[in-house]
């Protein structure tokens, strides 16, 4: 028995090496299926607009438009399309982050840190991203790199060098141009390896000093290019305000149900026929509500009246509404089993349908069994997780949380409660990718376990 016993996390390696494998090879299919094609999700041509006058709105960053604009000029002096140059990019992004991330936080073989790496960068809901002109790609890649320099930093037991200082804030600035939000997003791995070296940095003043202000050049840069490169409206949306967002939470599907109890201005300006459109179509929300309040009543007023809307969906569906939210929550930060529920007609109404229809419209079949087969083994992975934690040999005395999990955890409840509030029959799990790669991370450092044991 005690044989038995012993021999089952070797049973387990063997598993994670198989299961981790055939998604690697089913990935690698359809990536080579799919990287000369234009993938047609909506904000592709949004940024192919804005690439065109390199003006964003208040929800979009300069950064990601300008590599467009960039590879679509060099489109004529190679003869190859665009976005084959953003996907080769984005792929060799995503595949450095992930040995980046590995490799400061697993001790293992070259070998397995670039087959593990193989394996996050083929999940088929990563994979969507980096063949899409869209920038959560690179955002989950800086942002796996932000924590692995953060864990150097934090292992570092006095002031030596501000290198890592220089790309954490480098890599929070790229960020943060990429998507507006990330601004402060972004900024968390820095402020947690701040509070944690505090200590060290008050020993050595300079060293101190030298951090805030690296930090605060970095914020004035975001700041500069962002307030320079932002026209609030510009693509016709409503202005990024918390009453918009508690209006897009609470309101959608309950628009009809409520508009009797809605402020008279709303009502004079929104007839009760387009609150039944809005009931069915979260995204007429914003063409129906948000920019028809704002320009008859303007920005100020307008936010005052999405409130007063807000707080009366709240008062009277206050269950249903926190129903949706968990939905959108669990969504979000484990999005492989509520696509397929999605996809059977069982999940809550979202983005993630239209996301896969888009997936699979070059390589139908083998786009099916793809992400049938990586959501299965993404399910699965924390079984086996479980069943190496049981059967570990060499168990700790003591339980302890690593000082790097905090970041994750801290940026993960961000990014999810941000868009959690954006996405009320919209939720689009490739907003919070990032998280989906840490949790096979996490499962594959635990099931193959490592050499040597570190704090971070």
């Amino acid at each position: 028995m005690q044989k038995l016993r012993d021999n089952i996390p070797g049973v387990i390696k063997g598993m994670i090496d198989v299961g981790m494998g055939i998604q690697i090879v089913l990935g690698i299919l359809w990536m080579l299926g799919n990287m000369t094609v234009f993938h047609n999700y909506p904000d592709s041509y949004l940024y192919l607009k804005i690439s065109e006058s390199l003006v964003c709105d208040e929800y979009e960053g300069i950064l990601y438009p300008l590599m467009v604009r960039l590879f679509r000029g060099a489109e004529d002096l190679v003869g190859i399309p665009y976005y084959v140059f953003l996907y080769g990019i984005q792929l060799g992004m995503a595949f450095a982050a992930a040995y980046c991330f590995l490799d400061t936080s697993w001790q293992q073989t070259t070998a397995r840190k670039i087959w593990a790496s193989l394996g996050l960068v083929t999940f088929p809901l990563a994979m969507q991203c980096h063949l899409a002109v869209l920038p959560e790609s690179l955002l989950s890649s800086l942002i796996l790199m932000e924590f692995a320099v953060t864990i150097k930093e934090m292992r570092k037991t006095e002031n030596s060098g501000m290198e890592n200082v220089w790309m954490m804030a480098g890599l929070w600035g790229m960020e943060a141009l990429l998507l507006p939000e990330y601004a402060v997003f972004g900024a968390i791995p820095l402020l947690i390896c701040f509070i944690l070296k505090v200590r060290i940095l008050l020993k050595q003043k300079h060293g101190f000093v030298q951090w805030i202000a690296v930090v605060l050049l970095m914020a004035g840069v975001i700041i500069l290019a962002n307030s320079v490169t932002q026209t609030p409206g510009a693509y016709e949306k409503t202005h990024n305000s918390f009453e918009w967002m508690a209006a897009k939470r609470t309101v959608w599907s309950r628009a009809e149900k409520n508009y009797g109890e809605w402020p008279k201005k709303a009502q004079a300006v929104v007839s009760e026929e387009q609150t039944r459109v809005i009931n069915y179509y979260p995204d007429y929300l914003e063409r129906y509500l948000g920019k028809v309040l704002e320009q008859e009543y303007g920005i100020d007023e307008a936010g005052e009246l999405f409130g007063q809307i807000a707080n009366v969906a709240w008062k009277y569906n206050r269950r249903s509404i926190l129903h949706d939210v968990f939905w959108d929550t669990a969504g979000l930060v484990a999005p492989a089993p509520f696509l397929q529920l999605q996809l059977a007609g069982r999940g809550p109404t979202s983005g993630m349908g239209g996301n896969y229809d888009i997936m699979r419209q070059h390589t139908l079949k083998l786009t099916v069994a793809y992400v049938n087969y990586g959501c299965w083994w993404f399910c699965v992975l924390p079984i086996l997780t479980l069943c190496r934690m049981v059967f570990f040999k060499k168990r700790r005395k003591r339980f302890y949380i690593p000082k790097s999990v905090w970041q994750y955890v801290l940026v993960g409840l961000a990014t999810v409660g941000y868009y959690v509030m954006l996405c009320a029959g919209q939720m689009d799990y490739k907003k919070t990718i990032f998280i989906s790669l840490l949790w096979i991370a996490c499962a594959i450092r635990i099931c193959i376990g490592v050499s040597e044991e570190t704090e971070c």
